[in-house]
């Protein structure tokens, strides 16, 4: 009766720890996946400023400057994001040999890659930003503030989001 008990107890312990690691996994693997692949307005296809540019009526010439830079940003990206997914991968190599392994060493890499990679899109959105207009940095700051205003009522209509 007691050997299955302690057989009871040691299952759930690894089941637990197992379960710790898939957490773990998806909490770092979530940011890097939503780094999308890029697209004009930035990275994942969303607004790079927190308003599509497209919204913001560019000229040719901005377009084009715009364009560039947002080419550049993730041209410096993508080998960080690869990077990043060995990394990821490297935990989840790590956690499922050995739930209790310590993997401080794999997280600072990660937490470092994301810095790189934040520390681009700062970078790019600053220079993003040093070709609008003051008309359509206005515009910008106004398109923001109804964006967010909307966003409550939008979670309201499309209800709660998947875990």
């Amino acid at each position: 009766m007691r050997r299955r008990s302690m057989l009871r107890s040691q299952a759930a312990r690894i089941v637990c720890r197992f379960l710790t690691g898939l957490v773990l996994i998806a909490a770092t693997t979530g940011p890097a996946n939503a780094q999308g692949r890029g697209h004009p307005e930035g990275w994942g296809g969303g607004p790079l400023l927190g308003v599509p540019l497209r919204a913001l009526s560019l000229t040719p010439d901005q377009q084009a400057q715009a364009m560039t830079l947002l080419s550049t940003a993730r041209t410096t990206a993508r080998p960080i994001v690869q990077q990043l997914h060995q990394a990821q991968n490297a935990l989840a190599d790590a956690l499922l040999a050995s739930p209790s392994a310590d993997v401080s060493a794999q997280l600072t890499v990660i937490n470092g890659l994301r810095s790189q990679l934040l520390q681009n899109r700062v970078q790019t959105m600053a220079q993003v930003l040093a070709i609008l207009t003051p008309d359509q940095l206005a515009q910008a700051v106004q398109l923001k503030a109804q964006l967010s205003q909307l966003r409550p009522q939008m979670r309201q209509l499309l209800g709660p989001t998947p875990p």
